[in-house]
């Protein structure tokens, strides 16, 4: 007699793991100009020395991003490419019965 699977959970991290570190920030800021592109890097770089906790990066980054289209956050999400092999990782686990998440710091 078959058994029906219970669906699994798989967790991944979105940045550095299914796309390049930091580059969804570095497109967006390109996006919103140079001066902004500099501030958002600039408190990544704070957060990176250690000189800055990540709560208090992420706000001042998000602040630069106050008032941006939800649809232009995705066209740029859209161009960033994923990693290699992302798609067949992916239909493998949905095969599999797997339910999948997608976690970031930001």
């Amino acid at each position: 007699m078959a058994q029906t699977q219970k669906p699994r959970l798989v967790v991944f991290d979105v940045e550095g793991v299914l796309i390049p570190k930091n580059r969804f920030i570095f497109e967006l800021g390109k996006t919103l100009g140079l001066a902004t592109l500099v501030k958002m890097l600039f408190f990544g770089f704070l957060y990176e020395a250690g000189i800055l906790k990540l709560e208090s990066a992420l706000k001042h980054v998000f602040s630069k991003m106050k008032g941006v289209e939800l649809e232009t956050l995705q066209c740029i999400f859209e161009k960033i490419p994923a990693t290699p092999l992302l798609q067949g990782i992916f239909s493998q686990l949905k095969n599999r019965n797997c339910k999948i998440a997608l976690i970031s710091s930001g």
